[in-house]
């Protein structure tokens, strides 16, 4: 998911860090703030695209850039503007706090199957015997961040050889990984094989050979509304053996467009099982199972209590079925890269943060060195197309920069402050997954 968006609250190169007070987080979106002093290069380029983040010390920021911060879940709010919560792991200092991002669902209203069943019954009969059985699979991932921050999140193991899945979002802008085996505290190296933005799916790879405990996958299309359901995951980054909550299916089929607090890393992800099972930053990548402790989704997003509740828990909760999640590992493991599924732990980047403007992505701040300054593209800049691609928001000029390799020349066409139009071919540079 990117970080294209900038915290009006500060004054130097922000990340997606806290939303202001009063307006929605979205209603700056389209003013260009006062440039922001020149930032330094960072060691992957920049931390994602299309952003550069800094990582300013003891502040509360999204994981992307606070030392220690939870991988967190999205936050879901019905309607615009809604913005979620600070959450603090007990266990954890003060500067180990996380922003669940805010979600909107498009329209105001749920999407998909509309269907609601009352959360009320469907708790599993034994799960402490479920949860054993899941337990042996599950891993806690802990990323470095290519800001200096950290995040932590949740895995599942898929195969014996120790590939891992988890969400994308867990995986975004890290430059190491290590995974724990939560049942037996041993901590492995390992490597980002794949991901897809869009789906909000990635492929980890445990380095150092070995024989892994796997989870028992099950089938997503059987999946039927008041089915009961289990979830586990590394809840607010403990690290320890996996929280486990419970409760029913309560919708299917999906959709919410997800982001932070200021309004950026905007996707929108469909498809979604819906479940009242109580879920905490940290479960993301998390595996949801039924009663017979098959995997039928992975845990992905929550919804806050609304407004900037300091609520960690919500029994408003989405998962991705794993069907759907198998069917973006398997286009992985083949190898090629598809216009939604990247295969490779490095991503290309333009060297810009922006911000959606009227019919394109607005540029608020440019990396020193980046291509885009290589090409004179400046702050305030609205870059409207791509490689032949049009470009209509900040989400579409990352989607389409992932597209690319790194390495690869591509066109790049903007208009300036002064309403003069330019293209410019480039040359992506490369950093770390999306």
């Amino acid at each position: 998911m990117q970080s294209d968006g900038l915290d009006p609250n500060t004054t130097s190169p922000p990340s997606s860090g806290a939303a202001p007070a009063g307006p929605p987080a979205n209603a700056w979106y389209g003013a260009v703030p006062p440039p922001p002093p020149p930032p330094p290069p960072l060691p992957w380029g920049f931390a994602g695209e299309t952003s550069w983040q800094p990582s300013p010390p003891h502040r509360a920021r999204s994981r992307r850039v606070v030392a220690g911060a939870l991988a967190g879940l999205f936050a879901v709010g019905v309607g615009a503007g809604v913005t979620a919560a600070r959450v603090t792991s007990p266990s954890t200092p003060s500067s180990t706090t996380a922003l669940i991002p805010s979600v909107t669902v498009p329209g105001g209203s749920i999407g998909g199957d509309t269907g609601n069943a009352t959360p009320s019954t469907g708790v599993p009969s034994d799960t402490s015997g479920v949860a054993a059985k899941v337990t042996p699979g599950i891993v806690n991932i802990n990323v470095t961040l290519s800001s200096g921050g950290g995040a932590a999140g949740t895995g599942m193991v898929i195969t014996s050889t120790g590939e891992v899945l988890t969400n994308n979002h867990v995986i975004d802008g890290e430059t190491s990984i290590q995974v724990q085996v939560p049942s037996t505290g041993t901590i492995y190296s390992a490597h980002v094989v794949g991901y897809s933005l869009t789906q909000d799916v990635a492929l980890v790879q445990i380095d150092g050979g070995g024989t892994f405990h796997t989870v028992s996958l099950g089938n997503s299309s059987t999946v039927a509304r008041g089915q009961s359901v289990v979830a586990l995951g590394n809840a607010l980054g403990r690290n320890t053996t996996p929280a486990v909550t419970t409760g029913i299916v309560t919708n299917l089929n999906q959709t919410i467009t997800a982001s932070d607090q200021s309004g950026a890393d905007v996707e929108t992800v469909s498809g979604l099982i819906q479940v009242s099972a109580p879920i905490q930053p940290g479960d993301s990548g998390g595996p949801l199972v039924d009663s017979s402790a098959a995997v039928i989704g992975m845990d992905t997003a929550a919804q806050s209590a609304g407004g900037r509740s300091s609520q960690q828990t919500s029994t408003v909760a989405y998962a991705i079925p794993i069907n759907k999640a198998m069917t973006v590992v398997r286009q992985i493991q083949s190898g090629h890269s598809t216009s939604t599924v990247h295969v490779g732990s490095t991503r290309a980047l333009l060297g810009v943060q922006s911000q959606d403007g009227k019919g394109g992505a607005q540029v608020v701040i440019v990396q020193g060195g980046s291509p885009a300054a290589g090409a004179s593209i400046t702050v305030g800049s609205l870059i409207t197309s791509l490689d032949g691609t049009a470009v209509s928001s900040s989400s579409a000029l990352r989607n389409t920069i992932v597209a690319h390799d790194p390495g690869s020349s591509v066109s790049v066409s903007w208009t300036d402050t002064a309403g003069a139009s330019h293209t410019a071919t480039v040359t992506l540079t490369s950093g770390p997954p999306a």
